[in-house]
């Protein structure tokens, strides 16, 4: 859903007049903790564990190691409203994460409506989807949420109430950074 955010926003930022270049020019403090977060939960952590050099629980410490690294990132930008947003649904995220031991995820709402992922999710061990239980913690937090992928195949992903939010900070972050706020804009608005 993130890509999908950042791809309808950039697109939506040229139509609004916007420019990548304006983006480029994003200050984001520590931003190489943001590169080395994902770099560890989306290349590091799989590869490890699916090499066997790794077992899921210590999987899963990387895991959380990455999110604490996004949320420094967070308070020490706190400033920027955006950024905020985004930090809420990380914040989110990392919660149900942490008391569950993964992100819980409904099987019958993933069977209906992402069944290429239906059998990935039951038979996990931990890491980061596991499956939703009647013991599982804080539910509604977890992936509950189904939602129509647009650029990427298969049509629908089921998600958080956490990955709403830190796609819509994404989202208002590239708009907010794109789209051109000259005098030219100023004058046309006030007209």
């Amino acid at each position: 859903m993130l890509v999908d955010a950042l791809i309808l926003s950039i697109i939506l930022g040229y139509f609004r007049g916007g420019s990548l270049r304006r983006l480029s020019n994003l200050e984001i403090k520590f931003s190489s903790l943001i590169f080395l977060a994902f770099l560890i939960n989306f290349v590091l952590l799989p590869y490890l564990l699916k090499a066997g050099f790794i077992s899921s629980s210590v999987a899963f410490w990387g895991l959380t190691f990455s999110y604490l690294l996004l949320l420094v990132v967070i308070f020490l930008n706190r400033d920027n409203k955006f950024l905020l947003v985004l930090g809420i649904g990380v914040l989110l995220n990392f919660l149900v994460i942490l008391l569950n031991k993964g992100m819980p995820v409904s099987l019958s709402l993933t069977q209906r409506f992402a069944p290429q992922d239906y059998e990935y999710v039951k038979n996990m061990e931990g890491f980061l989807h596991i499956p939703m239980t009647d013991s599982t913690y804080l539910k509604f937090l977890g992936d509950i949420v189904p939602f129509p992928t647009l650029f990427l195949t298969p049509c629908f992903a089921v998600i958080s109430i956490g990955d709403i939010l830190m796609s819509l900070g994404v989202f208002l972050l590239v708009q907010k950074e794109m789209v051109y706020k000259g005098k030219h804009r100023e004058g046309s608005q006030s007209a």
